[in-house]
């Protein structure tokens, strides 16, 4: 049963990243940028040349019932990927999937999953910042760590 609510509570985090880049192929005609962080995500996969993102991220993400989600995403110039979740302090609680990402160049947005396991985050840097299901950064005293930082080689 624990596990169950645990899985819920995956899936209803996955949820809120799902929408976060589910406006493609809206126009800004506006010349300014736009002022809410709502990204949409474009089909295209990275090309080898201009995906220069390519690594692995890591971080340890806000668990409501465990010590953290130590989080390893490892995104590959090819536009595949491997994310690998451990939830501290959980039996069985290691979860892995591997796949293709989409990115989106024009609001530097990367999401990676599919249907209701989709997680977008936006690139700063060498940080991926996750996005909520909205498709806005998290916010409140715990935004700071839905962050995942690029290891050195």
């Amino acid at each position: 049963m624990k596990k169950n609510l645990l899985f819920c509570g995956v899936v209803a985090a996955l949820t809120l990243s799902l929408a976060s880049c589910n406006s493609a192929g809206k126009v800004n005609d506006n010349a300014e940028a736009p002022t809410d962080s709502t990204v949409a995500v474009a089909e295209a996969q990275p090309e080898s040349a201009a995906f220069d993102k390519a690594g692995v991220y890591t971080g340890v993400i806000p668990c409501a019932d465990c010590g953290g989600i130590e989080t390893t995403l490892e995104l590959r110039a090819d536009g595949t990927y491997s994310l690998t979740e451990i939830y501290k302090d959980k039996k069985d609680g290691r979860f892995e999937s591997s796949g293709k990402f989409q990115w989106d160049a024009a609001n530097a947005c990367i999401t990676v999953g599919e249907g209701d396991d989709m997680i977008s985050y936006i690139v700063e840097g060498d940080h991926l910042i996750m996005l909520d299901q909205d498709g806005h950064r998290v916010t409140g005293e715990l935004a700071d760590h839905y962050v995942l930082t690029k290891q050195a080689v």
